[in-house]
């Protein structure tokens, strides 16, 4: 069985990672809902080591997408990076999910990266369609990113439901 998510970021790798305010952002969003609102961008979520490793392996322009806290995705979606017609995206994090500060750090690393590979063109339907979600280079390609920034590999911690998904929840 998989260890149930810690609640702060106290004695977690993620504590010099994470923001504290960025933190008790999704706390907030996580105990009272989710505003919808845009709270920033990887500048509101990691510490100055962080980004400045990020920045190494990201453009500018990825790691200036936004985020934001959801109530709108589905129950298996705990986090997305969604790219839009306009060439616009987004990072949304699933608020209706308790995550380990340490999951939520490799998540997010993760969704910035496709953020990049957007920007660089990856076709992800093609990938989709070839490949089982373990197996897609992009995903390969991310987790890896984040592994190397982080210094450790996502760890197996349970991400906790803790709010059912709405009926016009987004996601496959």
């Amino acid at each position: 069985m998989k260890p149930p998510p810690r609640n702060t970021l106290t004695r977690t790798r993620a504590d010099r990672q994470l923001l504290p305010s960025f933190w008790t952002e999704y706390i907030s969003a996580r105990t009272r809902g989710a505003t919808e609102e845009v709270i920033g961008d990887a500048k509101a979520i990691f510490t100055a080591p962080v980004l400045q490793e990020l920045q190494r392996h990201l453009s500018m322009e990825a790691l200036a997408t936004p985020f934001l806290f959801t109530e709108q995705l589905r129950n298996r979606v705990v986090a997305v990076s969604i790219g839009y017609r306009d060439n616009t995206q987004i990072v949304a994090v699933n608020a209706r999910f308790k995550f380990d500060p340490e999951v939520m750090a490799h998540t997010l690393i993760e969704e910035y990266a496709h953020a990049q590979q957007r920007i660089n063109g990856t076709d992800f339907d093609a990938q989709r369609r070839l490949y089982q979600y373990d197996d897609r280079p992009y995903e390969l390609e991310a987790k890896r990113l984040a592994t190397t920034v982080l210094g450790y590999e996502a760890p197996d911690y349970d991400a906790r439901l803790i709010r059912d998904e709405h009926e016009d929840a987004l996601g496959n």
